[in-house]
């Protein structure tokens, strides 16, 4: 029964489901736009990484060192996805455009309490 099919979860989600084994939020925030205007500068795939590189790193596996990044000044990484690149079907006009941004943030422990979360999320925002 650990074997499922399209559309029925399989024993094993659905006992991490019901468990509540998964216990942290997405790791990255996911920004999809569609554009009037092409924007020539992004290959398909396209990586940012930030100065100091290491410091923008330190933060993804441990939020409170991430709550010391800085404010909006502090480094992060970052990728773009540009689909049109090679499947112009992403838009229906020639001049628009459509990307996918990912930024990486820290996982937050959904176990938190209303409380903690609260606390934990004012450190990360001035």
């Amino acid at each position: 029964e650990e074997e499922g099919r399209a559309g029925k979860p399989t024993a094993w989600i659905d006992r991490m489901l019901k468990e509540r084994a998964w216990r942290y939020s997405s790791s990255t925030v996911s920004f999809f736009w569609a554009l009037d205007k092409r924007f020539g500068c992004f290959r398909h795939h396209n990586v940012f990484l930030a100065e100091p590189a290491q410091q923008a790193w330190d933060g993804l596996f441990d939020a409170s060192h991430f709550s010391r990044w800085g404010g909006s000044s502090a480094p992060f990484h970052f990728y773009v996805h540009a689909p049109v690149r090679s499947d112009g079907s992403a838009v229906e006009c020639e001049t628009d455009d459509a990307l996918m941004v990912l930024v990486p943030v820290p996982p937050i422990d959904e176990r938190l309490s209303a409380a903690a979360a609260a606390a934990a999320e004012a450190s990360c925002v001035e």
